[in-house]
């Protein structure tokens, strides 16, 4: 071998005997990082903002919806036994949580099994609402999945109660007037007849006409007055007995949970379908004693301003009838849930501390409920993606469960 080859081989031999050590050496280094920097942090999670059971360890589309899995924040660690470990109490099917493996394992389409640590468990508080545990979401994940929250406070609550009707038009009422004006004239005339049951069967055909008016909305008093009017042959009705031009009577069907909402001379507003953009003001002027026992509804009669005279016979209406009911406590109806026999709210702690709470309510007026026991004044409670908050609770407590049966 020649000299200038010789000097090559042995040149090589020298840049590679430097590349190994120069490898030894950086491996090393890699081995002298602290720990701390590579482990002692859980794995990452990925969970579907719209189905949260749904969570999986690489960033793929749910199975559900198709959504691409968001990354979840984990519960910080507790400090482990040591350095960079945290201790798996069980694996659990991650759509199913009452479903668990000692060991790493798949579910029917591939999923893996989600691992339940020690210090994950303990983080999940039992709550006074059975089945359901406080939970912790990171604000940033609270507006990622819409969370919204509103305060519980005083506020004037106005109770709605809307009821379908018809017209009923005067020319009833002048009928039953004219059969009347005529049976107090002939009980008058009769009363010395000799026959007593001639003098009773006219009798009862007069008193089946008083309730008949009564039906219609006419009192004891305008009753009397008529009866004055005919027997004492004065020169005509009494203005308020026959309803002028310009107004209109109508019934409405009350159901039964609303009626000791109404009440005589409460205001109401009429429209109809047959005259969009119409509506007519009228008071309550008669209710009736007893409910229908076949629709369970009360018959109400109200009295209407109609100056157009637009509403006529049997014409189909919906009467509004606006009823305060004072100063009360409440929240948002969207932030109360049923839980079975329980209501309940999520309230907001801050920092992303939610907790589960057991609510007793009083009315419901329209956007909002009436809070009797169960919240305070200016605590938050969740208002929307309140059936997201609502499985994270449930998840959490069935983790909390299944750990305290794994630890038994």
């Amino acid at each position: 071998m020649s000299a200038s080859k010789k000097k090559l081989a042995w040149g090589l031999a020298a840049l590679v005997a430097v590349a190994v050590v120069v490898g030894i050496v950086r491996g090393r280094g890699e081995h002298r990082t602290p720990p701390a920097q590579h482990e002692g942090h859980a794995k990452a999670l990925y969970q579907c903002s719209m189905h949260p059971t749904i969570i999986s360890q690489r960033p793929e589309n749910c199975p559900i919806c198709g959504m691409r899995l968001t990354k979840v924040e984990q519960a910080p660690p507790q400090p482990p036994s040591q350095p960079g470990e945290r201790n798996v109490l069980f694996y659990r099917h991650p759509m199913r949580p009452d479903v668990t493996s000692p060991e790493p394992a798949k579910d029917e389409i591939g999923m893996d099994y989600i691992p339940v640590y020690e210090d994950e468990a303990a983080s999940a508080q039992e709550s006074e609402v059975a089945g359901h545990a406080s939970v912790h979401i990171s604000p940033e994940r609270q507006q990622l999945i819409g969370v919204r929250t509103a305060p519980v406070e005083e506020r004037p609550l106005v109770q709605t109660v809307r009821a379908p009707g018809w017209v009923v038009y005067n020319i009833e009422l002048s009928e039953i007037l004219a059969a009347y004006k005529q049976i107090l004239l002939t009980t008058y005339n009769i009363r010395t007849h000799p026959m007593e049951r001639v003098v009773q069967r006219a009798n009862t055909h007069r008193e089946s006409l008083e309730f008949e008016m009564a039906l219609l909305g006419l009192s004891q008093e305008q009753v009397l007055d008529l009866a004055n009017v005919v027997l004492l042959k004065l020169p005509k009705y009494v203005p308020t007995i026959l309803l002028p031009p310009g107004r209109a009577l109508i019934y409405v069907n009350v159901f039964e949970h609303e009626a000791p909402f109404i009440k005589l001379g409460q205001a109401v507003r009429v429209t109809t379908p047959a005259f969009p953009g119409e509506s007519f003001e009228g008071a309550v002027t008669y209710i009736e004693p007893a409910l229908d026992p076949v629709s369970r509804t009360l018959k109400v009669r109200v009295g209407v301003l109609d100056p157009k005279e637009l509403l006529w016979n049997q014409l189909s209406v919906d009467a509004v009838f606006e009823v305060p009911l004072g100063t009360k406590l409440a929240i948002p109806r969207e932030a109360l849930l049923d839980a079975g026999e329980t209501r309940l709210a999520f309230v907001d702690h801050g920092g992303g501390h939610i907790e589960p709470r057991a609510v007793r309510v009083g009315h419901r007026a329209g956007d909002f409920v009436e809070v009797l026991e169960g919240l305070a004044a200016d605590e938050r409670v969740v208002t929307s993606a309140t059936f997201l908050v609502d499985s994270e609770s449930r998840l959490r407590a069935a983790v909390a469960g299944l750990s305290g049966a794994h630890q038994h």
